[in-house]
């Protein structure tokens, strides 16, 4: 097994403006941070023997560095993603000067618990390579895909298959993993529903979902997972529920990726 060296900080609260905000104004709100500095394999031996944190990376300046970044940003970043990309800059920039190559990667994960008024929370997390990373200022940052989750969705729904279920809404619970750009569209979907099973209303989510990133133009999505939950089905589970992950080409095999 190859040896693994990654430090970690840990939901750093900030305040920071990323586009609008869950009143759609554009106004700083709150933000946790999480960065994992996947390291050279073995680098952090040295301090693991000399028990100093000279031999290592120093995580208090390097929260410093962060928290530096975000708040000397004029007018805030435009997107989640923006930020992120400003973020794994610092993180890169932090060891710019080491003799020798310290990052093979960042990992952020960017949360933005305010975000979604009927959500308990909204993340979105990017990983970027050493060798792929192109400075905001010179380039456009990372280009490689972000995984976006929204969790613990609670919206009233018209669903089930008993008569009772068929009278009045119930709470479901849904938690959604794919490409921030079709979030809203997935909501409407499910605000909307009158369907006899959860499988026919996350398997209408995940289709949706897709058609509505290619009419976007969002970032191209490998594979979406949905799971929602009914917490009122069963009087002594906490909920039943049923999760779905699918890619793009299962929609194309079958021909449904046609608005």
């Amino acid at each position: 097994m190859t040896p693994t060296d990654i430090i970690t900080l840990s939901a750093l609260h900030l305040a920071a403006t990323v586009g609008p905000d869950h009143w759609h104004r554009t106004r700083p709100q709150p933000i946790h941070l999480t960065l994992h500095l996947h390291l050279t394999p073995s680098y952090l031996t040295t301090a693991g023997h000399s028990d100093n944190v000279t031999d290592s990376l120093h995580y208090g300046h390097l929260t410093k560095a962060v928290e530096t970044r975000v708040h000397e940003r004029t007018g805030g970043y435009p997107s989640p993603r923006a930020l992120i990309n400003d973020v794994t800059d610092a993180a890169f920039a932090f060891v710019r000067d080491a003799p020798d190559e310290v990052i093979h990667a960042v990992r952020v994960v960017l949360q933005l618990p305010k975000q979604i008024l009927l959500a308990e929370g909204f993340e979105v997390e990017l990983t970027t390579r050493a060798s792929d990373w192109a400075p905001p200022s010179g380039g456009s940052g990372s280009t490689a895909g972000a995984i976006v989750r929204v969790t613990d969705l609670v919206l009233p729904v018209l669903v089930g298959v008993n008569p009772p279920e068929r009278l009045a809404k119930q709470r479901v619970i849904t938690h959604l993993t794919f490409s921030e750009a079709s979030s809203r569209t997935s909501i409407e979907v499910i605000e909307t529903s009158t369907h006899l099973t959860l499988e026919k209303l996350v398997y209408d989510i995940l289709h949706t979902a897709y058609r509505a990133s290619d009419a976007q133009n969002a970032f191209r999505m490998d594979a979406i997972t949905v799971r929602c939950q009914k917490p009122s089905a069963l009087s002594f589970a906490d909920a039943s529920g049923v999760e779905m992950t699918r890619t793009r080409e299962a929609f194309q095999l079958v021909g449904e990726m046609n608005p």
